[in-house]
């Protein structure tokens, strides 16, 4: 742009090329040029920010899988618990270690995408470890000399 009224000007001054348009009209156009790069601007800028945005609702698809994939864990790890304590079947925790494991990688990941979130509330605080069961409900008592089975926690 400056090239150009550079060589306008250099043309000028040498006589060789006369500006035969009025001041209204130079006015008119240099106005336009001034309100397409102003557009271009505001084109560039709104653009910036639908790729941030776009890449926050990507972020929270992904945080909202890795809910849905601990929630999942969480809810196989509870069914069977409760398969085994109605039954008292082994075989039905034969998969509960790789599925603990499963839940607390899901935690972790969920830890990491959460931990960048601007808010003082962030809920990478609240996910510190999957939740324990509250006293009162079934555990697994397990000893070598009386094999597996079911008991209620001790009364207080």
């Amino acid at each position: 742009m400056s090239l150009g009224c550079g060589l306008i000007a250099l043309a000028r001054s040498e006589a060789r090329w006369k500006w035969w348009l009025g001041r209204l009209e130079t006015a008119g156009f240099l106005s336009s040029i001034v309100l397409m790069l102003l557009a271009a601007g505001v084109a560039f800028s709104s653009t910036k920010e639908m790729l941030k945005s776009a890449g926050w609702v990507s972020h929270t698809q992904e945080v909202l899988k890795e809910i849905g994939e601990a929630a999942s864990g969480m809810a196989a790890l509870e069914s069977a618990q409760r398969g085994y304590l109605i039954t008292g079947e082994e075989d039905l925790l034969a998969a509960r270690e790789a599925t603990k494991t499963a839940v607390r990688d899901d935690f972790a990941a969920l830890r990491k995408l959460t931990s960048d979130n601007p808010s003082p509330a962030s809920p990478a605080r609240a996910i510190a470890a999957p939740p324990r069961a509250p006293h009162g409900v079934w555990r697994l008592g397990r000893s070598p000399s009386a094999g597996s089975k079911a008991s209620l926690p001790p009364s207080s």
